[in-house]
This record gives structure tokens, C-alpha cells and sequence, in this order.
């Protein structure tokens, strides 16, 4: 995985997989694939796809929603909303015979675009957006589960049942009890009263009521109780000759072509979890490749996820992550957090450090809708909100390994594609589309693509990327960061890049004229991104690089990796 560029594709942008396979197309080929790769980019992330709670949550503004595509209640059967085939109302309307006609269907689109991505050269990450922190509260191993715990309280009398309880450290690191399970006394066996033990799969309550991602009651996910001796069997370890129930997913995955994962809340799940997990898919493919959603998470987590180790290709220990996800969307670019505390611990979780992004698909609005809203009164507004978007584009992709963007950045798009049903559908893509045909200034394809080949052409694929300098120059308006990209492998540096960054693009372009950055004209550095000026006139970035003549040389003459596909567990 390292070296990604990603189009992350949210599901309901567009719509059935019949829309976007190419398998109904007349030479095979997929719109979204050709899209993508014409952009620059050399590979695909879709959020989950998988069929979805039927249970309300509330949203990020505190309304109820519905269908949030993190809320799995089927793993390997597609969302109705998302099928080849039409469907009227949800799965539960459907004789067994029809589902396996639909799954089938399903599958023969999706096994299509991923045989189209490879005859294409394009990656198809399976980042397979692994959720395995929780499930749908309606999930069949969840009802099932309350199913046990009320036949037992309904057996059994109140002060023969209690909670079994875990004492485990909280956030803060104090002390806290976990419910794991209960024990009751057992009055079925004729003259005898037997005490047992039941242990949970998933988080509940005192009173074993569900809880949702461990907090509340009521909502449309089922937290796994990751404490709890059963959950691991079940969910890791794997019982009666069959593999766990997460590695099955896995394998779900890797049979339909997926070798690359992008793990959903990564830093709440066990070391030993992901441990296993990893070495699981690496045994079966030595170039699997796991990225962390580290956002949100913490310095004490991420120091727990450097715990995972294990054992690449070659024999050689190394950390068990790729990439963890890098928290750039909230750096104003001078702060010290970012390089001198950040991207240090992602150094020590993931060999190739962090992957980067200039919009965050968990906000309640995009970038561009910000700053839509905040510049509506100026003048040449659309023009602005583009230099801004595309400033923080190029600086993304530059300042770690790896870096994705959501579908219709390209576009300066103004919505939030969230993840719950009616936020948004393929009637928005057309929309957005429309920008391009119109000439509107929000279209930024052309920078997008720019800077995409910018960064393949640096070769630096296996490096991870060090910020060595992050200030304000030319009084306030312009801003340096200088990177260096360090092989993984050697420690060794491959390439400089300077980023001179417009610190305002909404108060219009910058003139260059500090005489240390004129210098880097005549420093050897390539340069990019200037409008031709004899002192660059900056709307965005200008950005000066090592010059790259060549990729480097393959390490062997084996036959290079197969393109890949990532699509949702």
C-alpha cells in the first residue's frame, strides 16, 4: 500500500454497483475507474457497503438518521440501496432463493470491477474499510446474544444472577469495572442446582442492557466486548475448526481480489487483536497491507498500536501497520503538533508513517462548504475557495507517505457526503460534474492532476516523510515547509521537497520577493507551480523538489505486484 494515491468513493455518491462496475457497459469499462486514473490517482476506497442497521442513530447535528454505512447487520451481502439488482424495501422482504440470485449478481459486479481495475493498472484498495470494533445492534450475532441473556434471567432468580466484571484502565487511566459477562445458577438438572457462566461477545451494561460503541443504549451499533474471553475466541481466535469470525471477513475480502485494508477505528481494538489479524491475512498474502484510521484516537493509543509487530516477507520484524491516517485537516500548517509530536508516533506504528487528506469524511462539512459559507459576500469568491482547496491538496499529498480524497474534491465540493442514508445520492455527482462542463473556477481537476503526478514522479513510494521546517516567511503571508522522504528500509533520504504555501489565499495571490526563497531559484531544486513570473506570483503553492530523472531500479527482476482493488467489508 505504500505510495497510494486514493479516491475515496463514498457508496451513495454513487449509488447501485450496476451504475459503476462497467459490467453493463459495452467494452467493460467502468466510468468511476477511468475518472479516478484520468485524475492522477492509482487507486479506489470505499467506504462499507455491506447492508446496514435498520435502527435509528443520531446524527452529527443531533437529528435521527438512519443506514450509517458503519453499522454492519450483514457482512458480505450488499445494501439494497447499493445492488445490481432493484430491489423493493429491505432484505427481510426476500425468500432465500431470491437473495442468492441477488448476492450473486452482486458479486459478479464487483469480481468485474476489480478484474477491469487490474487490466487497468489501477489499485482498487479493498480498504475494505475493516470494522471490527463494532456491528448493528440488529445484527443476528447481537439478537442473539440478548436472546441467551434474557432466557437466562427468565430461568433463573434475581439474586442467582450476577455480573461478571473486569477491572480495566479508562481513558484517563484510572481504574473501572467492564462487564464481561454473568453468572447464574443453573436449577434445569433434576436435584441439582449448577452454577455456570455466561461470557459476552459484545459490551453491556450492569443491568445487560447492549451498549453502543460502549457508551449508550438505544442506537444502531452493538460495541465488541473486547475483555471479554469469548469475544476474542469468537471474533480472533476462532472455535470449532473454523477460523474467527473477523478473519472470515478477511477471507470474504481476499477471495474476491482484496489484499489492502483501511481499519475503522483501529486504536480502540487490543495490539493482540490486530496481531493476529495481520499475520492472519499476510499468511495468505505477504504484501497485505493494513492502514490505521488513527484520527481520534490518542498519544497513549497509538503507543499500544506500536506494540504490533510482525514478520515481513524477508524475515524482518517491522511494525504491523503501513500507514495510520494523518490528523492534517486541522493543522493550520505552523503549529508544532503536527511534525514534532504526530508524525513521530505514526513513525513508530506504521513503517511508512501517515497517509494524509485535505477533507475529513467525519466532519459535519467539507472545506470548500466552509469556506463557500465564510467568503459568500467577496468578490471572485469561487475563485478563492479554489486556491484554498487546492493549496491544502498539495500540501497533503506531500507531507506524508501516502494521501486520499473524497470524491468530488475535485470539484470544491460544498456538501458533506456523511455517512447515513438521504444526505446525498448520484444526483449530487451530476451536479458537481456540472462545474467541469460549465468552466467553473470550483473545478480544480487539472491541479489535482498536477500535483498527483508531481508526486508519482518523485519516486518516493517506499519512504516515509520527516517535516524538518514549518514557520511563517515574507511577514505573515507566506508559509515554508521543508519534508525530507526517508527510504523505510535504509533510513537513508531520497528527495527534498520545499512547500512555499500562500498563508491567505482569500486575500488574493502573494508576490515572492524574500530574498532566502528567490534563492531557492537557484538552489537545483526543480520548481513547480509558478505562474511564470520572474518572482513566482503565488495564489496556492510553489513547490521546489529534488529532481527525479528516473524511477529507481526494482530491488529484484521478479514480476511487479498486481494492481489492486480495494473495496468495503
Amino acid at each position: 500500500m505504500p505510495g497510494q494515491r486514493v479516491y475515496y468513493v463514498p457508496p451513495r455518491l454513487v449509488g447501485s454497483i450496476a451504475n459503476w462496475s462497467g459490467e453493463d457497459s459495452p467494452d467493460g469499462r467502468s466510468w468511476l475507474l477511468d475518472h479516478a486514473q484520468s485524475l492522477g490517482f492509482n487507486t479506489i476506497w470505499f467506504s462499507p457497503f455491506f447492508e446496514t442497521s435498520h435502527r435509528l442513530t443520531i446524527d452529527a447535528e443531533g437529528k435521527p438518521a438512519a443506514h450509517s454505512l458503519y453499522a454492519t447487520r450483514h457482512h458480505g451481502v450488499l445494501e439494497p440501496e447499493f445492488s445490481a439488482t432493484k430491489m423493493d424495501g429491505p432484505r427481510d422482504k426476500y425468500s432465500a432463493k431470491q437473495l442468492a440470485e441477488i448476492d450473486k449478481k452482486d458479486r459478479e459486479h464487483l469480481d468485474h470491477f476489480v478484474a477491469q481495475a487490474e487490466k487497468q493498472g489501477m489499485r482498487v484498495m479493498a480498504m475494505a474499510d475493516l470494522v471490527f470494533n463494532h456491528v448493528a445492534s440488529d445484527h443476528p450475532l447481537v439478537l442473539q446474544e440478548e436472546d441467551d441473556i434474557k432466557g437466562i434471567l427468565d430461568r433463573s432468580k434475581e439474586e442467582d444472577v450476577q455480573p461478571i466484571t473486569k477491572t480495566v484502565k479508562d481513558k484517563d487511566g484510572k481504574d473501572e469495572q467492564r462487564v464481561i459477562g454473568l453468572r447464574y445458577v443453573d436449577h434445569s438438572s433434576v436435584g441439582a442446582s449448577v452454577e455456570k457462566e455466561y461470557y459476552f461477545k459484545f459490551c453491556h451494561n450492569e443491568k445487560f442492557e447492549t451498549l453502543n460503541l460502549g457508551m449508550t443504549t438505544g442506537f444502531d451499533t452493538a460495541q465488541i466486548n473486547y475483555e471479554s474471553p469469548e469475544a476474542k475466541a469468537f471474533f480472533i481466535t476462532g472455535e470449532n475448526g473454523q477460523p474467527g469470525y473477523w478473519k472470515q471477513v478477511i477471507d470474504w475480502c481476499m477471495d474476491r481480489g482484496v489484499q489492502d485494508f483501511r481499519c475503522d477505528i483501529a486504536y480502540r481494538l487490543p495490539p493482540d487483536w490486530w496481531q493476529e489479524l495481520i499475520t492472519y491475512a499476510r499468511s495468505r498474502d505477504p504484501d497485505a497491507t493494513f492502514m490505521a484510521e488513527t484520527l481520534g484516537g490518542s498519544a497513549a493509543s497509538e503507543q499500544k498500536m506500536a506494540e504490533i509487530q510482525v514478520t515481513d516477507k524477508n524475515g524482518n520484524k517491522r511494525p504491523g501497520f503501513d500507514l495510520g491516517m494523518i490528523s492534517n485537516y486541522w493543522w493550520n500548517f505552523t503549529d508544532d503538533w503536527l511534525p514534532e509530536q504526530e508524525l513521530p508516533r505514526l513513525k513508530c506504528m506504521a513503517k511508512y508513517g501517515g497517509a494524509a487528506s485535505p477533507d475529513n469524511h467525519d466532519t459535519p462539512e467539507t472545506l470548500a462548504g466552509h469556506f463557500q459559507k465564510a467568503l459568500k459576500d467577496q468578490e471572485k469568491h469561487d475563485q478563492k475557495v479554489a486556491d484554498i482547496c487546492a493549496r491544502n491538496y498539495a500540501i497533503s499529498a506531500l507531507i506524508g507517505n501516502a494521501f486520499y480524497m473524497q470524491m468530488g474534491y475535485e470539484y470544491c465540493n460544498e456538501k458533506q457526503s456523511g455517512v447515513f442514508a438521504g444526505v446525498v445520492g448520484p444526483d449530487d455527482w451530476k451536479r458537481l460534474q456540472q462545474r467541469a462542463t460549465d468552466g467553473s473556477p470550483l473545478d480544480i481537476s487539472a491541479r489535482i492532476k498536477a500535483i498527483n503526478e508531481l508526486k508519482e514522479s518523485l519516486h518516493v513510494e517506499n519512504c516515509r516523510v520527516d517535516i524538518k521546517e514549518h514557520r511563517e516567511v515574507q511577514d505573515g503571508k507566506l508559509i515554508k515547509i521543508t519534508c525530507e522522504y526517508i527510504d523505510a528500509d535504509t533510513e537513508k533520504k531520497v528527495s527534498d521537497v520545499i512547500i512555499i504555501a500562500n498563508k491567505q489565499p482569500e486575500n488574493g495571490a502573494v508576490v515572492m520577493t524574500d530574498k532566502d526563497l528567490v534563492a531557492l531559484n537557484d538552489s537545483g531544486l526543480k520548481r513547480e507551480g509558478s505562474m511564470g513570473e520572474e518572482k513566482p506570483l503565488i495564489r496556492d503553492v510553489l513547490i521546489y523538489h529534488t529532481p527525479v530523472a528516473t524511477a529507481p531500479e526494482p530491488a529484484s527482476k521478479a514480476a511487479p505486484a498486481k494492481p489492486r482493488v480495494m473495496v468495503p467489508a
